[in-house]
């Protein structure tokens, strides 16, 4: 698809619902759909807003999207195009419940909660508990996707700097071993791969996941 940039903004800033604090850009979307490679299907259990969604549906997918609150997804879906909705399914769902909603699933595209917004550098101790309490969800996460996804499961994590410039980050390698997955190395791609958006106080880092 050519880059379009007035109309990245009008599906971007003019949405019916945008948080710049909260959004993930279109471009990181892009990136992570077209690293899961579906053929078919994505979904996202933590739509938010529904970029991923959005950007799935526009690249001729169908999407799945999940959340404990959809009413913002579900507002940009339906503004969107009509001609989408019947390729969009969204519903309010807990990640612990998941597999009780869905099945089987092709594909995985998501980027979690990565905590409270960071207004300053936290000192280590605040982010050694800010880590802890994300090791908990992103555990019961990776539990409820091993049970339903086929493919692959493209997912963010983060890593933070202490004001002492020290790095703190979940214990994510672990959590993905023990629910059954492994780190994929293929395609010349480094996994994961590190992605940081400008203006950010956290590092991202994308993970290409399969199961064992």
């Amino acid at each position: 698809m050519k880059s379009k940039p007035k109309e990245y903004k009008r599906r971007d800033v003019k949405r019916p619902a945008f948080d710049p604090l909260k959004t993930m850009s279109i471009r990181l979307a892009k990136i992570l759909i077209n690293i899961a490679k579906p053929k078919t299907q994505v979904l996202d259990p933590f739509c938010g807003i529904g970029t991923i969604i959005q950007e799935s549906l526009l690249l001729g997918y169908s999407a799945i999207g999940t959340d404990i609150d959809i009413s913002d997804a579900k507002k940009n879906i339906e503004w969107l195009d009509q001609k989408y909705k019947d390729k969009a399914r969204l519903f309010e769902c807990d990640i612990r419940r998941l597999k009780r909603e869905i099945k089987s699933v092709e594909c995985v595209v998501t980027e979690p909660y990565l905590g409270p917004y960071l207004k300053r550098k936290n000192s280590e101790k605040e982010l050694k508990k800010t880590t802890r309490e994300l090791e908990s969800l992103y555990f019961r996460a990776l539990q409820n996707l091993r049970r339903i996804v086929r493919k692959r499961v493209v997912i963010i994590f983060p890593s933070f700097y202490t004001a002492r410039q020290k790095h703190i980050e979940p214990k994510v390698r672990s959590l993905i071993q023990k629910n059954g997955f492994i780190i994929i190395k293929k395609e010349g791609l480094s996994n994961p791969v590190r992605y940081q958006g400008t203006k950010n106080r956290i590092e991202r880092f994308i993970y290409i996941l399969e199961r064992k």
